[in-house]
């Protein structure tokens, strides 16, 4: 003899997991047809492997900074496109964005970009990515870098320098 338990609704446990189960199944299929299970209008994308992005084995370089300028540079693992994005702050609100030339095999998959136009005695935020030449949709993993630019007048600076010495007798 088996005893089925019963909510102060009058429903068995067996009735409602079939009626939610019931329910949850029209909610998935949407009153319009037009969207797939859970609301989703479109397949989710493709995840390219790590294996398929280009890598930049060196890191990130800046140089040669002054009050307006710099130099980004970075080297990648096969033929790539160097797209640099900067910004002075850390979300990257308002980025600017560089293409830069494609890192060969001639330049030792290396590649530069000469950023102009800085705001002087700002902090600069980048990120260097490379962009595949087979497949342009195919990027690498961003590589970021920090430096800041000197202010445009002039100022006082002092060079202090400390040290332990010994002489000898």
């Amino acid at each position: 003899m088996t005893m089925r338990r019963q909510s102060a609704s009058g429903l068995s446990r067996r009735s409602f997991l079939s009626r939610s189960g019931l329910a949850l199944g029209g909610i998935a299929l949407g009153a319009g047809g037009a969207r797939t299970a859970w609301g989703q209008t479109a397949a989710p994308a493709v995840i390219t492997s790590d294996r398929m992005r280009p890598g930049v084995p060196s890191g990130v370089q800046s140089g040669d900074v002054s009050a307006d300028r710099a130099v980004i540079w970075g080297r990648t693992d096969r033929p790539a496109r160097l797209i640099v994005e900067y910004a002075t702050t850390a979300s990257f609100k308002n980025l600017q964005r560089v293409l830069g030339p494609a890192a060969l095999p001639e330049s030792d998959f290396s590649a530069r970009v000469d950023l102009g136009g800085l705001p002087p005695g700002q902090d600069i935020l980048y990120r260097v990515i490379f962009q595949d030449l087979a497949d342009t949709k195919i990027l690498s993993a961003p590589a970021l870098g920090r430096f800041k630019t000197p202010p445009a007048g002039r100022r006082t600076i002092t060079f202090v320098w400390s040290g332990d010495e010994r002489h000898r007798d």
